[in-house]
């Protein structure tokens, strides 16, 4: 089955802080190398309905609610101001 992935790395496995920081995509976006990269990421995270401590937990044990609407909380509220509107990519699902 084909499905709408995010370009986080091993998201399912990682924590979502560690998933976006490894992101090729999202490093290059949100210009996390530098200082006020960081503060863009936290404002991210914030906007998408997380917090520093969610985001630092495994994504697993992450509140379902948050984890379901992930992918549509980083379109509707968050892709204008960060420029991530390609963040979804066609990959396959088991």
């Amino acid at each position: 089955m084909i499905e709408q992935e995010l370009k986080m790395n091993l998201l399912r496995h990682w924590t979502l802080y560690d998933s976006i920081q490894n992101s090729n995509y999202l490093v290059t976006k949100l210009k996390i190398g530098k200082e006020p990269g960081m503060k863009t990421f936290k404002r991210f995270l914030v906007r998408i309905g997380f917090s520093i401590d969610q985001a630092k937990q495994k994504f697993q044990y992450v509140d379902s609610d948050l984890r379901n609407n992930l992918k549509r909380n980083i379109l509707d509220k968050s892709t204008d101001e960060f420029d991530v509107a390609k963040i979804l990519y066609p990959s396959f699902v088991r």
